[in-house]
This record gives structure tokens, C-alpha cells and sequence, in this order.
């Protein structure tokens, strides 16, 4: 994780070939929140990416809304948090490259 709030955020990824899912879920929440709303979006989150190995590009899914997300070598957690601040999120076009640690 990278950015504002890469220490609020946690994500657990299983890959099997080119099929992956990411779990993501944040974490310490109090000074994201605001009274009556959900810690969702590109205005909470700002420049926090969840950063994938080997830059790959691929695009994801977000299980629980069904929205597609892009990602060249990271996913903007704005943009998987974008209605709810968790996600489940699956691939079936990464490319991961395991000579990159």
C-alpha cells in the first residue's frame, strides 16, 4: 500500500494461473469518517493505492457492486471503495510475475 492512508487499509490477495481475488478491508477508521456517512470514495481515500506485484495491468472486479477497475500496477482504493469501504475483488486476466518480490 502507498499513500495518505496506506496504514488504514489491509488487502490478502490468492492467485491461482491467471485467476486472482483480493480481499480489502480498512482498518482505524475514526478520523476518515464523518457523522452519517461511509468512509467511501476518491475524497476520503486520496492517493492510497493498493499496489500489485509486477505492475502488471489488468482489470478487476468488484464482487459486491459488480463495478470494473482498471489497474496499471495499482488499484486506487478510492476507486474500489467507491460505494462501500470494503471490496472483494476478482481477476481473471492478471499476469503475475513471479520473478518480481
Amino acid at each position: 500500500m502507498t499513500g495518505t492512508y496506506a496504514q488504514k487499509i489491509i488487502a490478502f490477495a490468492r492467485c491461482w494461473q491467471s485467476n486472482c481475488v483480493i480481499t480489502v478491508a480498512p482498518r482505524f477508521l475514526f478520523e476518515l469518517m464523518k457523522e452519517g456517512e461511509l468512509p467511501c470514495g476518491k475524497e476520503v481515500w486520496k492517493d492510497t493505492i493498493i499496489q500489485l506485484p509486477g505492475g502488471n495491468r489488468s482489470s478487476w472486479i468488484n464482487d459486491l457492486t459488480g463495478h470494473t477497475i482498471s489497474a496499471e500496477g495499482g488499484l486506487p482504493v478510492g476507486d474500489i471503495c467507491r460505494d462501500l469501504p470494503a471490496a472483494l475483488l476478482s481477476s481473471q486476466d492478471y499476469r503475475y510475475d513471479d520473478t518480481v518480490h
